[in-house]
């Protein structure tokens, strides 16, 4: 099965450092509008928090979106990062800890087998 990633983030550097596998396709957005438009078809979806737009996609984002979302953004903006949390992210990493040792490709993967297993179970 293949499964689509929107990473939505405006850096460049961090838009690199995610990789498409034979299975799982990432497929980069600059735009709100761009997420939003594909986010039916996301398998997960990943948001960097650290953009200004970010925490009032998230309501819409959830609503559009069955499958895992996941946020990232610097450690200094811990009250961002709680918000988004209880905006209805799945899962939410200080930066340094999405593209960790573990590198952002372990979360990716991680959240597609939490999809499995809640479709699995429901």
């Amino acid at each position: 099965m293949n499964h689509l990633v929107l990473f939505y983030t405006s850096s460049l550097f961090d838009a690199t450092r995610l990789h498409s596998t034979d299975s799982v396709r990432i497929e980069v957005v600059r735009t709100s509008k761009e997420l939003l438009e594909s986010a039916s078809a996301a398998t997960v979806c990943v948001i960097d928090l650290s953009d200004e737009a970010s925490l009032g996609l998230i309501e819409e984002l959830r609503r559009r979106c069955s499958g895992q979302l996941i946020g990232y953004g610097p450690h200094v903006m811990g009250e961002r990062l709680k918000q988004a949390k209880d905006l209805g992210l799945d899962q939410v990493l200080a930066r340094s800890r999405f593209f960790g040792s573990l590198g952002p490709n372990h979360w990716v993967f991680a959240a597609i087998e939490n999809n499995a297993d809640r479709a699995a179970n429901e």
